[in-house]
């Protein structure tokens, strides 16, 4: 199994901090947002390899952060080859691009970069692998009003997905996926498949729909504890004063 941290994005709603730094590697607690990521990892049994997908314009700023990390040789970084908003590929772009570029052919289990979360993975990665199937992170975030901002879900008694709507306007649910993925190898090909038929490049919601519109099976798990997601400066303040007060 691979493990892919999607982080090649430009962040401009977290703009001054990331107009020349890249937002995986802000710091909460003197500690980079990306790290918090990788000690979840660590404790997953079965990961081989670690990628970490950057852009061309930040991508030194994390080969100088990896030489001084403790998981040399365990994490890689990949260079999406891009320099701005305007030529972005985009969270599914990018996932495409280091699928075909590192040749991968293994379970992959996705997350974004500026995912910041209390809970453990290792349940959710166990009964992924367990049972061979797409499956997405969610999380109730209890606001409809929040919810426009997300993937928004609906799932029935077995965690079936029966309804995925990227940002909607009015959202049905206030259950949101939170960019964590597991894709079997056997689904691999889908993303491909995906690319044929759609030009939307941008988030993993995107392909969800067409997954669902294909009647193709997609699991959801909830996940319960703290999560945020590091879209702007307001959330960023708030996490870092939530792990503040935890420590």
């Amino acid at each position: 199994m691979k493990a892919i941290i999607l982080a090649a994005g430009y962040a401009t709603r977290l703009y001054p901090l990331t107009v020349n730094y890249p937002k995986a590697l802000l710091e909460v607690n003197k500690k980079p947002i990306l790290e918090f990521i990788l000690e979840k990892l660590e404790k997953i049994r079965g990961i081989e390899e670690i990628i970490v997908v950057s852009n061309n314009k930040f991508f030194v700023f994390f080969e100088e952060w990896l030489k001084k990390f403790n998981l040399v040789g365990k994490v890689h970084l990949v260079n999406d080859l891009t320099n701005s908003e305007e030529d972005r590929l985009g969270a599914l772009g990018d996932l495409k691009f280091v699928i075909k570029k590192n040749k991968i052919n293994a379970d992959i289990l996705v997350i974004a970069g500026d995912n910041l979360f209390d809970f453990a993975l290792e349940e959710f990665v166990n009964l992924s692998r367990k049972k061979q199937c797409i499956n997405i992170g969610i999380y109730n975030i209890k606001d409809l009003e929040k919810a426009k901002r997300f993937g928004v879900v609906e799932i029935n008694s077995q965690n079936l997905i029966t309804k995925f709507m990227e940002k909607p306007e009015r959202p049905f649910s206030t259950l949101i996926g939170i960019g964590i993925y597991f894709i079997p190898v056997k689904a691999l090909n889908l993303i491909n498949e995906y690319f044929i038929k759609n030009n939307t490049r941008d988030a993993l919601g995107h392909f969800m729909e067409y997954l669902l519109e294909n009647k193709i099976e997609v699991r959801g798990y909830e996940f319960r504890g703290k999560w945020f997601d590091i879209g702007d400066i307001e959330t960023y303040e708030e996490a870092k004063r939530f792990y503040r007060k935890e420590r």
